[in-house]
């Protein structure tokens, strides 16, 4: 979800909780190993930038 969604939602099942550093994503892609190769690389293209 979004941050500009979450900000100021009352909702009792999400956690609100500021992070003291910068967050960093290293890029990784987990997926089954039943997952069709297409679709794995479909995903690692998405994220690869």
């Amino acid at each position: 979800m979004p941050a500009e969604q979450l900000d100021g939602s009352r909702s009792e099942r999400l956690l609100q909780m500021p992070l003291d550093l910068p967050v960093t994503v290293d890029g990784h892609v987990v997926t089954s190993l039943a997952t069709p190769e297409p679709y794995v690389a479909s995903c690692v293209t998405a994220f690869a930038d």
